[in-house]
């Protein structure tokens, strides 16, 4: 994986799980439910450059609006890989 993008992935997806986990940690009810969907941005993002990184097409961001699904990408074979 490409480390530019590696890096802008756990950037992305890692501050999209903080503030979830923060959310319904600690605001919960709808509040949490809209502050949560707010960052669906944020996974497509890292989505996006987890796929671009493996020398994928950075359409696969899309599964970034179903982050369960977006697991898939980690069975991809790196198309990149650093010799």
């Amino acid at each position: 994986m490409l480390q530019e993008h590696k890096k802008k992935t756990n950037i992305f997806i890692g501050i999209a799980f903080l503030i979830g986990l923060f959310a319904n940690v600690f605001i919960g009810g709808t509040s949490a439910k809209i502050i949560v969907l707010s960052t669906i941005p944020l996974w497509v993002l890292g989505f996006y450059h987890y796929a671009v990184g493996k020398g994928y097409s950075g359409k696969w961001g899309v599964l970034g609006l179903f982050p369960i699904l977006g697991i898939v990408l980690i069975f991809f074979p790196d198309r990149n890989k650093q010799q």
